[in-house]
């Protein structure tokens, strides 16, 4: 297993919820309820703060940290909306991934 810490900036901030921490597979594009760390592709990923995200994976070459790219921000984001239950913790109103909110606010 090997374990990588995501950078981003203040201005491109990762978000969190209620239900943080997220375990799914990129390929299947959704969080899967039946992903297991040991599967290969899967991806557990902790939000740390609005510029650092912890990810752990199998596929992974090298422990370490990595410029996190706005789609990549924006996709972890829309996950952590996905999986929320009661609450969505930003630090502003617009991030990437907020149109997902309206989605979510309509559950």
């Amino acid at each position: 297993m090997k374990f990588i810490v995501l950078v981003t900036t203040p201005d491109n901030p990762f978000i969190t919820s209620d239900r943080p921490i997220s375990l799914c597979n990129p390929a299947k594009l959704k969080a899967d309820l039946d992903s297991r760390l040991e599967d290969e592709g899967s991806r557990l990923t902790i939000p740390l703060s609005t510029t650092l995200c912890l990810q752990a994976c199998r596929m992974f070459r090298i422990n370490g940290y990595m410029d996190s790219k706005r789609e990549w921000v924006e996709c972890m984001n829309r996950i952590v909306i996905n999986q929320a239950v009661d609450m969505i913790i930003a630090s502003s109103p617009n991030f990437p991934g907020s149109d997902g909110i309206d989605e979510w606010l309509k559950r």
